[in-house]
C-alpha cells in the first residue's frame, strides 16, 4: 500500500501524519503539496520540498507552479517520479 511505502520512508506513524503533509496527485500531469515548511529547490525539472526533517522531492519536465500560498501549491507538468530523502 503506498501509505505505508510512504511511512517508512518517513519512520513515522500514521497518527503523526494528520495535519501535516499532504500530496494530491492528479494523473501524471498535476501535483498539490499542502503543509510544507519551504521549497528548497525549484526548477522545470526538479523540485524539493523541506518537510519536517525529510524532504519532498519531485521530479519530471516542464513544471509550472500555477497557485501558491503560504502552506500550499499546485504544479502542472509531467511528473516522472516523487520521493524522499532525509535532508
Amino acid at each position: 500500500m503506498f501509505v505505508n511505502e510512504v511511512l517508512k520512508h518517513l519512520d513515522s506513524d500514521f497518527s503523526t501524519l494528520i495535519g501535516e503533509l499532504k500530496v494530491n496527485i492528479i494523473g501524471s500531469r498535476a501535483i498539490s503539496v499542502q503543509n510544507f515548511k519551504r521549497i528548497l529547490n525549484y526548477n522545470s525539472s526538479k523540485i524539493v520540498f523541506v518537510i519536517k526533517n525529510n524532504e519532498l522531492i519531485i521530479e519530471g519536465e516542464n513544471f509550472k507552479i500555477t497557485e501558491m500560498g503560504s502552506k500550499d501549491v499546485i504544479i502542472v507538468g509531467n511528473i516522472k517520479t516523487i520521493s524522499f530523502s532525509k535532508e
